[in-house]
């Protein structure tokens, strides 16, 4: 599920930093996508449900990452996790700059 994060994470965050309206804002501090990426693993990873409800013997893990659901749940949570981190690094870059320049 990591792997799917570290696949993910840093096209996701170079794609929204890259939107042109947001040039010149991020011009004196771009987005970070390597400490993005690296938060979001760990929010990922502080996920206690979804760590419970995989730790069990080899059939009924592979048994369990079938389902949809979780599927689902665990792209939820990557995607939670990006953006919770990415918002932090934002709020960074917006110290950096102000309205007016």
């Amino acid at each position: 599920m990591a792997a799917e994060l570290q696949r993910v994470c840093p096209a996701t965050v170079n794609q929204m930093g890259a939107e042109a309206i947001l040039g010149p804002a991020l011009s004196k501090r771009p987005i970070n996508s390597r400490e993005v990426c690296n938060c979001a693993e760990g929010e990922f990873s502080s996920d206690k449900r979804l760590q419970e409800f995989l730790t069990v013997d080899a059939l009924a893990l592979q048994q369990r990452v079938q389902s949809e659901h979780l599927k689902s749940y665990v792209a939820l949570r990557l995607m939670q996790s990006i953006l919770v981190c990415l918002s932090a690094d934002m709020e960074l870059s917006l110290r950096a700059t102000s309205p007016s320049e």
